[in-house]
């Protein structure tokens, strides 16, 4: 097992303190990369849409009535993969995605939720490249963070290496996995989150529509949570509760 020494995490700590630090973030990226793939009224992809309309692969193993929505909402189902996937193999975007189109949901899409931990970004993440056809940290950038000057990446360059804390191995860092390895500065997260704050708007700009915006607020309604937040997830052991 490998163990976080004391200096790395001193290093960590150093870069983070910068104003100009890379810190790695993981959930955040649900907020450059998730939603604006949902805006409403703003063309496809349609949340309300079946996902195999843009994805036709996904319709396997009972995936068909997935609906884009879903997806952003943690409630599709592949959670995590029914198959060995490691972690260097995360860094192979169409391997990835042909494996979570391939898997069987681990409930019935649209009855349950539990937390997609890495699966939530290759689901939605397909998705949103097979309209756009770009790649996980291109669509964010030319959606929010570049028109908006925020300092937030997924996967960031090699040119920004020196920048990021050494959380994780450097192909960890440089791969494109965009629920896992988003990095940013301590102001790029508080400009994410200001967009929600301020109901889909950036100061004078209008980053997420007030359907979407009013979307989220209402969320897709309780319902029981089946994945441990503590819980490996990419394995079938994640599941905590039944049917």
């Amino acid at each position: 097992m490998t163990r976080t020494t004391r200096s790395a995490c001193t290093r960590a700590a150093v870069r983070v303190s910068s104003p100009t630090g890379l810190l790695p973030c993981s959930s955040m990226c649900e907020v450059p990369y998730g939603l604006p793939s949902a805006n409403f009224g703003r063309g496809p992809p349609d949340p309300d849409a079946p996902v195999a309309a843009y994805w036709p692969e996904f319709a396997a193993a009972g995936k068909e009535s997935v609906l884009v929505r879903h997806l952003l909402a943690h409630r599709a189902g592949p959670a995590g993969l029914r198959e060995p996937h490691s972690i260097d193999q995360l860094s192979y975007w169409e391997l990835t995605t042909s494996r979570c189109a391939a898997t069987e949901p681990w409930w019935e899409p649209g009855t349950r939720c539990g937390y997609h931990a890495v699966t939530y970004g290759f689901l939605v993440g397909e998705a949103v490249r097979r309209v756009t056809c770009l790649l996980p940290g291109e669509f964010p950038h030319r959606e929010v963070t570049g028109p908006l000057g925020i300092d937030f990446t997924i996967g960031p360059p090699e040119k920004e290496a020196a920048r990021a804390a050494e959380a994780h191995t450097a192909a960890w860092r440089a791969a494109g996995i965009p629920a896992a390895n988003g990095h940013g500065t301590a102001r790029a997260v508080a400009a994410l989150y200001g967009i929600l704050a301020g109901r889909g708007r950036a100061g004078e700009h209008r980053v997420l529509s007030s359907e979407t915006v009013e979307r989220v607020r209402d969320g897709e309604g309780g319902c029981r949570y089946l994945v441990r937040a503590r819980a490996s997830p990419m394995t079938r052991r994640s599941v905590s509760g039944s049917g």
